[in-house]
């Protein structure tokens, strides 16, 4: 996404299956947080993929997005190998 000739935010979702996506990066510009970019980044990923029927994600509980993949309806699931 681009606001005012700069790059406001980025989503990008890896294909992992023909139903899945993996969200690999996701960024928003520190000038344009608090906008709602990366809610619309998101939001657009489902409604024009309305065939993939998995999204995943792996991120640390100290990102800022936590709550904003909360409010998209991903769910916590942990599983670790070690």
């Amino acid at each position: 996404v681009r606001k005012q000739e700069k790059l406001a935010g980025l989503a990008y979702f890896e294909k992992t299956s023909a139903t899945s996506r993996c969200l690999r990066y996701f960024v928003v510009n520190n000038d344009f947080r608090g906008q709602g970019i990366g809610n619309v980044l998101l939001a657009n990923t489902f409604a024009y993929n309305p065939e993939i029927t998995k999204y995943m994600l792996w991120v640390g509980t100290y990102n800022s997005a936590v709550n904003l993949y909360k409010k998209l309806n991903f769910v916590q699931n942990i599983f670790c190998l070690f």
